[in-house]
């Protein structure tokens, strides 16, 4: 039976529904069935059979009243059609229609405080309500300048969020007009009006630096700048960290721990704590000079900012000083490099390069060549790219750059629309179809180009067959004109000449029997081919 039994928030439109296990007497079951109010009132139903008489549904003559109790009863009477089986009891099913509208909750509550990272309010009703008569009917004060109204409604409940951008430490009151109603015309009959105050402003202090790693060049003053607000002193230390350490691959790490050793530098700088503009403060990390080249680690703190706060503000960096700069590409296979000089923008060459596996592990040496570019072999631990790091030359000498393939700088291909894999290299394919021109019943020529090496797997359908001819081959072994060979080492063949190495010279390509073009196609790489076609083994 549905509603089933002690369902709660039913639309009062809602079909009502039983379902038998055999065919039934039609004319018995509605003298069993009743659909009676908790006061007693019993509710006019239309009965629509279906299913060959297993299954009936009530459908009330008028729409049921709202918060209300109903008890759907089939007595123990109704009986099979051919009336040799009947109930051993009677069943019934009690449910609770919509109650009227009404605001069940508010996020915040009545004279709440937002988080600091709330962008708005939510306003949940009792009951379904009529889009058109909610969206863009509440009343905010003060009023903001963009606000967009999202309406969820998900089985019995019905919310509404409200976002705008909320002004740091005010109070806002909001209305919701009594105008607004359900589905079946009910209004909420009155305003109903809550106020709440959005979080003040976070204290703030944060290095004005590329989140977690970051790199100075040897040609400027090694200075920073601190962006604070709301706090009372800027709290700043300097570290050694060694070329290559954990920090290097996982930077979210100085987050986890104290750093090791005493500090290279350190300095506490009073700042104005009651100003809401955004303050910036320079530091000299070298007094005005350069630091040497290396790997640092960069703390900030302030008393008035909580621990959690450093995930989001910039407070931990793995700084690199360097007089070179590193750019690196992972792929399986091999690992590509390119160094150029930080104050002149030139490749450089004769820099010694070291490999290191995520895990620390040096797993190779190499060194630029006139174009600043090196080239390491290389295959992953596992099967996708967990990241490498290259070093250039060593801290504190001429040449030295640290880069990794796991620093992003907080832009990433998908950010662009462009996906990305970190598992071995998918072949590259195309697919090519090629119909037969009407007068010649040949193929109309296209082609293909490929690398020599590139296996193609080439295949074709014939009009008289159903089946696909397949035959693996490589652009190098096609024989291709002269003046369709390009001067590279990439090669083309038509697709016509290719359907002939394939089809039986017996098979006429076009026929009146067609209801569709005969076919050649053919692709590099291992794209899925049609379900009918002999693959190669390659």
């Amino acid at each position: 039976m549905e509603p089933a039994n002690d369902t709660l928030r039913v639309a009062p439109t809602t079909p009502i529904t039983v379902t038998f296990n055999m065919p039934m007497d039609t004319a018995g079951v509605e003298a069993a069935t009743s659909l009676t109010e908790a006061g007693g009132a019993v509710a006019t139903v239309e009965y629509d059979w279906q299913d060959e008489n297993r299954v009936v549904v009530l459908r009330p003559a008028d729409v049921l009243p709202l918060e209300t109790e109903f008890t759907l009863t089939v007595a123990a009477s109704a009986a099979s059609a051919n009336g040799e089986a009947g109930m051993a009891r009677d069943h019934t099913s009690r449910f609770t229609t919509v109650p009227f509208p009404a605001v069940l909750s508010t996020v915040p509550v009545d004279g709440g405080v937002t988080d600091m990272w709330a962008n708005g309010f939510s306003v949940e009703f009792a009951s379904p309500m009529n889009d058109e008569t909610v969206e863009d009917q509440f009343i905010i004060s003060p009023a903001p300048e963009k606000v967009d109204y999202f309406i969820s409604q998900w089985e019995d409940s019905y919310s509404v969020y409200v976002q705008f951008t909320l002004i740091p430490d005010t109070e806002y009151t909001v209305t919701v007009p009594g105008t607004v109603a359900d589905p079946y015309g009910n209004t909420l009959g009155e305003d109903y009006t809550f106020t709440f105050t959005s979080a003040p402003t976070p204290p703030l202090a944060s290095f004005n630096l590329p989140f977690q790693q970051a790199q100075l060049s040897t040609s400027f003053p090694t200075d920073v700048q601190i962006m604070h607000r709301g706090v009372s002193s800027l709290n700043v230390s300097l570290y050694a960290v060694e070329a290559y350490s954990e920090l290097v691959n996982n930077p979210y790490r100085m987050n986890e721990r104290a750093p090791g050793g005493e500090p290279l530098f350190r300095t506490t700088i009073p700042v104005d704590p009651t100003s809401d503009e955004l303050g910036v403060t320079t530091v000299e990390l070298a007094g005005g000079g350069v630091l040497p080249t290396g790997v640092y680690e960069l703390r900030l703190n302030a008393p008035e900012v909580d621990a959690d706060s450093m995930w989001w503000q910039n407070r931990n960096v793995l700084l690199v000083v360097a007089d070179t700069n590193l750019v690196v590409k992972e792929m399986v296979g091999e690992v590509n490099v390119w160094a150029t000089n930080l104050a002149t923008g030139e490749p450089t060459s004769g820099l010694d390069l070291t490999l290191y596996r995520r895990n620390g592990d040096a797993i190779g040496e190499a060194v630029t060549d006139a174009d600043g570019f090196a080239r390491f072999e290389y295959e992953p631990d596992n099967n996708y790219l967990e990241g490498v790091t290259v070093i250039s030359n060593e801290p504190g000498s001429d040449g030295f750059g640290v880069a990794s393939t796991n620093w992003t700088g907080n832009v990433t291909p998908w950010q662009v629309g462009i996906s990305t894999d970190t598992g071995p290299e998918q072949a590259l394919y195309a697919y090519i179809y090629t119909p037969t021109g009407p007068s010649t019943g040949r193929a109309t020529p296209s082609s293909i180009r490929a690398s020599s090496a590139t296996p193609i797997l080439a295949a074709t359908r014939c009009p008289t067959s159903p089946s696909w001819r397949s035959r693996s081959i490589r652009a190098s072994s096609w024989a291709s004109s002269p003046s369709a060979r390009p001067s590279t080492s990439r090669s083309t063949r038509t697709a016509s000449s290719m359907a002939s190495s394939l089809c039986p010279t017996t098979c006429r390509w076009a026929t009146t029997r067609s209801t569709s073009p005969a076919t050649t196609g053919y692709r590099a790489g291992r794209s899925p081919w049609p379900s009918t076609a002999r693959r190669s083994s390659w």
